[in-house]
């Protein structure tokens, strides 16, 4: 693998490097170093694939352009994408808006790439400026911050995102305020008025009104569906109701929530499906078992995967290395283990050929799929054709939620739209889908 090339960011003249904190590489001594001295020393030592060195700069507020040129100006290297970045022959730009009193950092990360027929792959180095501040947030759809909390926090579910302070866990609301005060050792999301916590050792079932609507008796607690979920007392699962009455004896080894009218649970050794007054549905039994999704719900037999629908019928043979739930009529399913993924219909015949390294469920007319080679490993997104409606050019992505997906370029994560497009720029150390109008991110 041939050495990375030195690369150079030239800097706006306004804009101060405040130090260097390098990891690998030297730092030459700081005396009378200019701005293009100090990122020579940030980005200029790289020597090896995937070596990242740091350093911290400060930006006064406004829009600032940098250009990273390679000192070979043949250098080939994959375009990765994003409306703040303009590629040229020679590097690359990146227009960015820094806002007062905030502290930057710039990421620099070199990766082997190959594109067409070259026959040797060359560096290319990706960029990224992140800003430091809170931990975690919410941002809306136009990327304001509508929650800028000091806690640990998890995701909204009904209005209401369990938070962390001091090694309790409590529920804050959809202003930041606090619901419901930190006082449990644990507590999961709030799914049909209630939400499963742990006090005292057990877990029990909290609602909106700060009180115990189920007492702590249970090893273990589940979210609530189809007003039902699925409990663990004295080593063995059953359901309860949302009174806190048993719908089901506790009789079973797992338990999974129910869809559809059924749930999958574990007895004996394997797996089957139960009705709500918890009477078996057939006499199958599976080495493994996942809900109905759309009316179908993935089994394990004899190590392959199939899908049987509501009546215990095996309605797709197990035939499958892989089988994931059905959504938006398609499934994705790997035939073996080194094998490609495609997508099924309902009739088990495949709806897009397996071409793809990984294939993710369909979410609002997309699915994340990615293209792999020795020199080439992004994720892009395809319609029900099987072709790509975003091209493959992130590292990471998550499914579309209210016309926004989370993807990552370089260290950092932003927003898409169904175009591609960044809606929301990638400056975030980590970002999870929107839900209930907002997103989880960190910075």
């Amino acid at each position: 693998m041939p050495e990375a090339q030195r690369s150079i960011l030239i800097i706006p003249a306004e804009v101060q490097v405040i130090g260097s904190d390098l990891v690998g590489g030297s730092q030459p001594s700081s005396d009378a170093m200019t701005d293009e001295d100090h990122v020579r020393a940030l980005l200029g030592g790289m020597k090896k694939s995937m070596e990242t060195l740091q350093g911290k700069i400060s930006f006064d507020p406004g829009i600032h352009t940098f250009t990273c040129r390679y000192e070979k100006s043949e250098t080939q290297y994959t375009a990765l994408g994003s409306e703040m970045t303009k590629y040229t022959a020679g590097g690359f730009e990146i227009r960015k808006k820094f806002e007062a009193g905030k502290t930057y950092t710039i990421y620099g990360e070199t990766r082997y790439l190959s594109e067409g027929d070259f026959k040797k792959s060359e560096p290319s180095l990706l960029l990224t400026i992140a800003a430091t501040g809170p931990s975690i947030g919410f941002i809306d759809s136009t990327n304001k911050m509508v929650i800028d909390t000091r806690y640990d926090v998890g995701d909204y579910s009904e209005g209401l995102a369990p938070f962390v302070e001091n090694g309790l866990w409590g529920y804050m609301d959809r202003s930041g305020s606090v619901a419901i005060g930190a006082k449990f050792q644990e507590a999961r999301g709030f799914s049909e008025g209630l939400a499963a916590v742990k006090a005292s050792g057990s877990w029990g079932y909290a609602d909106s009104t700060r009180s115990l609507a189920i007492a702590a008796s249970y090893s273990d607690a589940s979210p609530f569906s189809e007003g039902l979920a699925a409990v663990k007392k004295d080593g063995r699962y059953g359901y309860v109701d949302k009174s806190g009455a048993a719908a089901i004896a506790p009789a079973f080894e797992a338990a999974r929530p129910f869809r559809g009218g059924l749930a999958p649970v574990k007895a004996g050794g394997f797996w089957a499906f139960i009705d709500k007054t918890g009477a078996f549905v057939s006499k199958e039994r599976y080495e493994e078992a996942y809900a109905l999704f759309e009316g179908l719900a993935s089994v394990k037999v004899k190590g392959r995967w199939g899908y049987v629908d509501a009546s215990g019928r095996m309605a797709i043979k197990p035939v499958f290395f892989e089988a994931y739930s059905f959504s938006e009529g398609l499934a994705p399913v790997k035939l073996e283990k080194d094998g490609k993924y495609g997508y099924i219909g309902k009739d088990g015949s495949f709806a897009i050929a397996p071409t793809f390294d990984f294939a993710d469920s369909f979410s609002e007319g997309l699915a994340c799929a990615r293209i792999q080679s020795r020199s080439f490993n992004r994720n892009g997104y395809i319609d029900k054709t099987g072709a790509f409606a975003i091209e493959p050019s992130f590292y990471k992505t998550r499914s579309f939620s209210g016309g926004l997906a989370a993807a990552q370029v370089g260290l950092a994560w932003g927003y898409i739209d169904k175009t591609g497009a960044w809606a929301i720029p990638p400056e975030y150390d980590w970002a999870m889908d929107f839900s209930e109008g907002m997103a989880r991110v960190k910075r």
